[in-house]
């Protein structure tokens, strides 16, 4: 009861910034990677969902993101394993984004990085740490405010809290962005 009311205390305050923000994202990424907590790294896909609203300066916004990267085998249809390793996790980032030239962007992002690990059939634990992201691609927008943005690039997580749960990505990204100017 008191997380729900802390939760609520918190979206009042924040109300009037939601609430001046120009545009909101969404995002999906798919990729390839390796994942390992105090175990040699497995190599594995990635991917992720994400939101991200408005920019706090010029040119920084927040961005919360859901991961899970697991095991390569896991998509194989034949593979006669029972257990795969995996990580689930949720980051809160920073986003830095610039344009370059036209329609070409790069971003970079750092934030608070927690993940669940299930590395081994019989662990399952949580940690705490950072994240860091770059990013570049092409912005599909042209003269509108709506639309999508395309880029490749990869991202490195550490959790230093109890375990080592680490994390790292390239994978391709897609986001569609929706103009809130009225």
């Amino acid at each position: 009861m008191r997380i729900a009311k802390l939760t609520g205390f918190i979206f009042l305050l924040l109300q009037p910034a939601i609430l001046s923000q120009n545009f909101a994202e969404f995002g999906i990424t798919a990729g390839s990677g390796f994942i390992s907590s105090d175990s040699p790294f497995i190599s594995g896909f990635t991917s992720s969902v994400s939101a991200g609203t408005g920019k706090i300066y010029d040119v920084l916004f927040p961005r919360l993101s859901l991961y899970y990267a697991g095991d390569f085998n896991s998509l194989l249809p034949a593979s006669g394993r029972s257990y795969y390793p995996f990580i689930k996790a949720f980051a809160v980032k920073g986003i830095y984004a610039v344009n370059v030239t036209g329609n070409l962007y790069y971003e970079q992002g750092l934030g608070l990085f927690i993940a669940n690990e299930r590395i081994f059939s019989r662990s399952n634990s949580w940690g705490a740490g950072f994240i860091i992201s770059v990013l570049g691609g092409a912005d599909l927008r042209g003269n509108s405010n709506s639309g999508f943005r395309v880029g490749f690039g990869g991202e490195y997580g550490l959790t230093f809290y109890k375990k080592y749960i680490r994390y790292f990505g390239f994978f391709a990204q897609m986001q569609y962005i929706i103009s809130l100017n009225l």
